[in-house]
């Protein structure tokens, strides 16, 4: 089978090649893959390739059907559509598996990076790691599951939007524009996003799925424009989502008293902070990685219900063998989400 393979670190590095069907163990199933996205980490991987095992399947964002089953697997059955934590290892003793923060093991590898992933034509994936797509939803679609179980992390669980709360989303990016939707889910009262020149069509996209007010501050000042729109109180909830130095000091000055910013996007540079402020406004900051099985069901139940749109993020369906078009589409801001298709 044909697999898209992170062959040596460093920039590039990544080729077409076959690789052998994988055998599963007695506690896995083996998974036909439908649709596989292409995320920001599988960016890196190809811009930097520091953080991956050699040689790996790139590729954590996945949808598909079961195959096969192993004999210790229940309740599943060949044909069942399929989407998958990507936690293909942890060690299951330490503190964090065993009080449910199993995505900060640290032993965890995952798919894509630790181990072999997604961008190929089947996986073999433990049965624990399963969950069910919602009749309706096409593969491409499911796909975006497993980010939006990040973001649900991320807006539910790490962060306190309230009903009638301003957030802010730094960055419409794929994850930046999940952040403002499942933000508008759980009843915040209005959601700014704000990004670049070159993010234009993501701040289109950012429109049609349901933001109040988007911001392009290559021409306009953020803080005067949020200040503008929340008389001056500033956003309750400040969601960094670009990974930009400039980005998350802007967004510290854009937070009302009391308010809070969580960190979604991969810093690549140091920030410096002045605590004081955030003392003297009894403002926090918060950091959020990954997901966990309650993210992925409830991620689930928005999907199911409607209130989240997907399809509309979903701008370029491609077949693995054209990885290089997807991977430049997305690097240029000229793609929002790349899903990937299985040939052969």
């Amino acid at each position: 089978m044909i697999a898209i393979v992170k062959v040596a670190k460093g920039h590039g590095n990544i080729e077409i090649r076959e690789i052998p069907k994988p055998q599963i163990q007695d506690d896995e199933v083996l998974i036909e893959i439908k649709a596989a996205g292409l995320c920001g980490s599988d960016l890196h991987h190809y811009e930097v390739g520091d953080q991956t095992a050699i040689p790996v399947v790139l590729g954590h964002e996945f949808s598909g059907s079961v195959l096969e089953m192993g004999r210790k697997v229940k309740g599943w059955k060949v044909g069942d559509r399929i989407v998958s934590e990507t936690h293909a290892h942890i060690c299951g003793e330490c503190s964090l598996c065993k009080t449910g923060a199993y995505h900060l093991c640290k032993e965890r590898k995952g798919f894509g990076s630790g181990v072999n992933g997604a961008f190929t034509q089947y996986l073999a994936v433990p049965a624990c790691l399963l969950h069910r797509i919602p009749d309706g939803l096409s593969y491409p679609e499911a796909a975006v599951l497993q980010p939006v179980a990040d973001i649900v992390h991320a807006v539910v669980v790490n962060s306190k939007v309230e009903a009638g709360h301003t957030v802010a989303v730094l960055g419409p990016g794929p994850m930046g524009l999940l952040t403002a939707e499942v933000a508008r889910a759980i009843g915040a009262g209005q959601v700014i996003v704000a990004g670049l020149d070159e993010d234009q069509k993501r701040l289109e996209i950012a429109h049609a799925i349901g933001a109040d007010h988007t911001i392009n501050i290559s021409k306009e000042n953020l803080f005067e424009r949020v200040m503008e729109l929340t008389d001056g109180h500033g956003a309750n909830v400040v969601f960094e989502a670009s990974g930009s130095k400039a980005a998350l000091v802007d967004g510290l000055k854009i937070m009302a008293k009391k308010g809070q910013m969580t960190i979604i996007g991969v810093p690549r540079q140091p920030v410096e902070i002045d605590p004081r402020a955030l003392q003297a406004a009894e403002q926090t900051i918060k950091g959020s990685v990954m997901s966990t099985w309650p993210d992925y069901e409830q991620a689930i139940r928005l999907a199911k219900t409607g209130r989240l749109k997907l399809q509309p993020l979903i701008t370029d369906v491609l077949p693995m063998i054209e990885w290089k078009k997807g991977f430049d589409l997305a690097l240029a801001k000229k793609a929002c989400k790349v899903v990937f298709t299985p040939v052969g």
